[in-house]
C-alpha cells in the first residue's frame, strides 16, 4: 500500500520548515552568510542536516522561496511606513530612505549580508 501522508505529517514537515527558516534567518543575522552552514542552520532549527538539505533543495513539485530572498524582500519592503497618497515623491523617498536606514543601523550585520556580502554567483543571481 503506497505511503499517503497525513494532514498531521504535512503540518510538522510545515512546522520544521519554519523553524529551519526562522534558524537561517537568525544565524545570518548573527554571523552572515558565511556562518549559515547547512550543519550550524540544522543545528540552532533542532533538525537533522538531511532535513535542512530537503528544505533548502525542494523538489520540482514545491515552489518555497529561499529563506534569504525571503527575508530580503520582507526586510528591504513590508515594513517600511506607508506615508499618505498626499505627500510628495521626495517626502516618499525620504520615508522609505530613513526606514532602510533604521533598519540597516539596527542589524548591521544582517544589513551587511543582504546588501554586501560576497556570496556564491549562484546565492546572488537567486537573490536578484
Amino acid at each position: 500500500m503506497p505511503y499517503r501522508p497525513t494532514e498531521r505529517t504535512e503540518q510538522r514537515k510545515a512546522e520544521a520548515r519554519e523553524r529551519i527558516v526562522r534558524a537561517a534567518l537568525d544565524q545570518l543575522a548573527d554571523g552572515g552568510y558565511a556562518s549559515a552552514s547547512i550543519q550550524t542552520v540544522a543545528a540552532r532549527a533542532g533538525v537533522a542536516t538531511a532535513r535542512c538539505t530537503a528544505t533548502s533543495n525542494p523538489s520540482p513539485n514545491s515552489s518555497p522561496r529561499p529563506s534569504a530572498v525571503r527575508h530580503s524582500a520582507k526586510w528591504t519592503s513590508s515594513s517600511t511606513p506607508r506615508p499618505t497618497t498626499a505627500a510628495s515623491a521626495s517626502e516618499r523617498i525620504a520615508a522609505a530612505t530613513e526606514a532602510f536606514a533604521r533598519r540597516a543601523l539596527s542589524a548591521p550585520t544582517r544589513a551587511y549580508a543582504l546588501i554586501a556580502e560576497p556570496v556564491d554567483p549562484a546565492v546572488e543571481a537567486r537573490a536578484l
